[in-house]
């Protein structure tokens, strides 16, 4: 668990799941495939084999979806980045 998660108390329910989705950063624009492991209307748990090289600004591609969406990274922990949706 990130520094400063445990005790926190969500504003909205997250939902497990496990599919894939795409980070772009929006100075390469060039997608990166990741996994999705939890989502709420608020931000999501991503997975993926590099997080420390990424921005603070991304947009994520949710599967289904033809639109990216901005959002910003809350923490990063080894293969994991915890991002709220703006």
């Amino acid at each position: 668990m990130p520094n400063g998660a445990q005790g926190e108390k969500r504003e909205s329910e997250r939902r497990k799941i496990n599919e894939m989705a795409w980070i772009v950063d929006p100075d390469v624009g060039h997608p990166n495939e990741c996994s999705l492991r939890n989502i709420s209307t608020r931000g999501a748990l991503i997975e993926m084999a590099q997080v420390m090289d990424l921005p603070n600004y991304l947009l994520i591609i949710l599967p289904g979806e033809d639109y990216a969406m901005e959002c910003r990274v809350t923490w990063r922990e080894e293969r994991n980045l915890g991002v709220e949706f703006l």
